[in-house]
């Protein structure tokens, strides 16, 4: 996929009237979208806060008083956040129009970005309401990579880290030594094959929850990124299922320069409660994915109780459960 500089992303967006933008994102690249200020702008101050009903609603206002049309198409410019957002918008907006993403952090351009799953979070947890929308096109520009902050470019490459693990072709990508847009294409190319064989994630998709589930819990817990929650989730599950591949993990966060800390303490109550509530479980079991080798994937159940019992006797990680 192409690589937009940003005089030439806005130059192609000069013909679109209605954006949903990452606040941050506008004001470090203002001066290049002066022609967009002057159009239909709604800003998201924090985009995983505003990720909620109550700015749906207040966005639905703002679109339709400006006179929004179903023909139209709606405009994401930001991370995972954002494009969850606008997405989850586009698709309710007079019930349902058209959206275009433009991704500005590693995880949007790899993974929030690809797929069509939009949503927004609840009180109870992240992600509980939303619907399949894909954008109609998804434009590259890694340019706004430079101004991220550290947090957010690992929090980027701890879900490449996951992709690793899924695809040996992007396991070896990583070892040998890679360019930043083949790497995010080869990862964008794989989750779009997975999503046409199975778009509603009720089959081979569901493989790329690896590391979701407990993730998601330990997101919700405490303050940290998703990226590195996720890298925690597959941390985890190989430290209980697969130990023998804990060193290959090591080597692929130092490839991928992936440094986070542990967090030093998680409510077990907490973690209880956002496992047995995760949206993807479609029995009393969870849906468990499991690290049989590299490319190598099993989906299987597990019971809570049962992998609550696991995590809390692990030397590592037992300990931060209290």
């Amino acid at each position: 996929m192409d690589n937009y500089t940003i005089e030439e992303l806005n130059e192609h967006l000069k013909q679109y009237d209605y954006f949903v933008m990452d606040e941050k994102v506008f004001y470090i690249n203002q001066d290049f979208f002066e022609n967009i200020e002057e159009k239909n702008l709604f800003l998201l101050k924090n985009a995983e806060e505003d990720k909620n009903l109550r700015k749906i609603e207040e966005a639905a206002v703002f679109f339709t008083n400006a006179g929004i049309k179903r023909l139209d198409k709606l405009i994401a410019i930001g991370g995972g956040a954002t494009t969850d957002f606008t997405g989850y918008l586009a698709s309710v907006l007079l019930r349902g129009i058209d959206w275009i993403c433009v991704p500005t952090t590693v995880l949007g351009l790899v993974d929030a970005s690809v797929g069509g799953k939009t949503a927004v979070n609840l009180e109870n947890g992240k992600n509980l309401v939303g619907t399949f929308h894909s954008p109609v096109e998804r434009i590259v520009c890694l340019e706004f990579l430079s101004t991220l902050p550290d947090s957010e470019q690992v929090s980027g490459f701890c879900e490449v880290l996951k992709y690793a693990f899924l695809d040996k072709t992007i396991y070896q990508k990583i070892m040998d030594g890679f360019d930043n847009l083949e790497l995010f294409n080869m990862c964008h190319d794989y989750k779009s094959q997975l999503v046409e064989k199975d778009m509603k994630d009720l089959g081979i998709r569901r493989i790329l929850n690896l590391g979701h589930t407990i993730g998601h819990a330990i997101e919700k817990s405490v303050d940290v990124s998703h990226g590195e929650a996720v890298a925690m989730g597959m941390e985890i599950k190989l430290r209980l299922f697969k130990p023998e591949l804990i060193d290959t993990f090591n080597v692929l966060k130092e490839k991928l320069r992936i440094e986070f800390p542990l967090p030093q303490s998680i409510s077990k109550e907490r973690f209880e409660e956002l496992i047995v509530k995760d949206k993807k479980r479609v029995d009393d079991d969870l849906d468990f994915i499991l690290i049989k080798d590299i490319g190598d994937i099993e989906i299987s159940k597990i019971k809570p109780q049962e992998l609550f019992d696991k995590i809390y006797k692990d030397s590592v990680y037992g300990n931060i459960f209290q």
